[in-house]
């Protein structure tokens, strides 16, 4: 663990300005073991993320910096930490052309963990169509990603429709999706994933 944690702070010297020294121990300073874990944890993964992808590191501000690894250090579930970890490493990819990283924070820590997995299941089967252009989400793909079927009655009794909705009126609330059309019969809820959504998303995973 030692040295993990002398690597991490090694790295960060490379990617946030001003140096370490400066910051007055912000990864240690009050914080139990399980954040400070997470934040090494975090800063180790962004700087496997660099290597694989096999380029040189760029500063950036130490409120972006900070904001990422407070808002990252409670997270347990290893897809968000990967989520965190990549929106660090697009944040300080030397090659990335849009800098959306303070509203990407802030969305993803406002998203709560059911939230955040069913788009990145989302965004992950909706790469593996290289010809798409618009991603699409309807109402009974939230309500199968918590573990029912639309149609079926215990989605009714265990509050897995009126979750659905929660989450898709957050997701609408953080301008990630919109609502496109409604089916004129049933009444059914397309939503399509805004430009900001798509930029969110691709930032928030790092393909190596």
């Amino acid at each position: 663990m030692n040295e993990l944690i002398q690597k991490a702070f090694s790295y960060v010297d490379y990617i946030v300005k001003p140096p370490l020294q400066e910051l007055g121990g912000i990864l240690a300073d009050n914080v139990k073991f399980l954040r400070y874990k997470n934040q090494v944890r975090l800063i180790n993964k962004t700087q496997e993320f660099h290597e694989k992808k096999g380029i040189k590191p760029k500063q950036i501000p130490i409120k972006t910096f900070y904001e990422i690894l407070e808002s990252s250090s409670l997270e347990e579930n290893e897809t968000l930490q990967d989520m965190w970890a990549a929106l660090l490493a697009n944040a300080t990819d030397m090659d990335s052309r849009t800098d959306f990283s303070e509203v990407f924070v802030k969305i993803l820590s406002e998203l709560s963990q059911e939230e955040a997995l069913f788009l990145y299941a989302r965004w992950t089967e909706f790469k593996k169509t290289p010809d798409a252009t618009i991603m699409i989400i309807h109402v009974n793909d939230v309500i199968r990603s918590l573990g029912h079927e639309p149609d079926d009655s215990t989605a009714e009794k265990s509050g897995d429709k009126l979750k659905a909705d929660v989450i898709l009126n957050n997701l609408e609330r953080l301008g990630i999706i919109k609502e496109s059309s409604t089916h004129p019969k049933f009444s059914l809820r397309n939503y399509r994933v805004t430009h900001l959504g798509m930029l969110f998303l691709e930032k928030c995973n790092y393909n190596v």
